[in-house]
Order: structure tokens, then sequence, then C-alpha cells
């Protein structure tokens, strides 16, 4: 059987012009996309929960460090401990170390807080200015 170049065409707009099934033809295009989208939300939702948590924890460790103040190394290590971190490298002032994927990076530093609400809040904060007060 042969096809004419007119009988294609004449098919080709029946077809373009049929408009049963687009329900299930637009479902079947656009499911991928639906489908990697929410995978992509899950994952970003997943990663800012763990985010908060890792937060949680050194913040805590911080007003532990801070109410210890004269073993605050110390204080930070048992306390990140104590919430599962177990692989901790502890960088000394000045120094540099790289965080490896078993093992987390963190830095002691104790110093004075200044409360005035006139002082920028990044700015509040002194490193190693005697009396210390936070960490």
């Amino acid at each position: 059987m042969r096809y004419s170049a007119r009988g294609v065409m004449d098919a080709a707009r029946r077809l373009i012009a049929d408009r049963r099934a687009n329900f299930a033809v637009m479902t079947a295009l656009c499911t991928p996309v639906a489908l990697t989208l929410t995978a992509f939300a899950i994952d970003e939702g997943s990663l800012y929960n763990e985010r908060r948590a890792a937060q949680s924890i050194v913040d805590l460790a911080a007003i532990t460090a801070a109410a210890n103040i004269n073993k605050a190394q110390q204080a930070v290590l048992t306390t990140l401990k104590d919430n599962g971190i177990t692989s901790v490298a502890v960088q000394q002032q000045g120094t540099k170390i790289e965080p490896t994927g078993s093992k987390a990076v963190v830095e002691v530093v104790p110093g004075r807080y200044s409360g005035v609400s006139s002082i920028a809040a990044g700015s509040r904060f002194e490193a190693g200015k005697l009396p210390y007060s936070a960490v």
C-alpha cells in the first residue's frame, strides 16, 4: 500500500485535530518532570533539616563552652560527642585544617561579647579580648 503526500498530510491533520485522550498524553509527558521536581524538593528539605540539626548542636556546644569558659575546648568536644559527633578535629586559632568526609573541624575561640544594640551584630564578638565572656 502506497501513501501519497496528500494522504499523509490529511492523516497528520486528523491526528492533530483529534482531541480525544489529550489528558492521558499530557499526563504521560508531565509526570517525569513532576517526579523530578518532587525528588528535588524532598532532597532540599532533607538538607535544610540536616543543617538545622547541625547548627543546633554547634549552638549547644558554644553555650556549654561559654558556661565552662576555662575548659571551653573540652566542653565543646564533650557536647559534640554526647550528640553523636565523635570524629572531630580541633583547629587552633590561626591554623587551617581542611574537613574530610569522616572528620568535622571545630575552632574554639574565646573572647568578649557585647550585647549593646548600637554595635552591629557582626561586630559584637571580639575574639581573644579579655575578660572572656563568650566562645
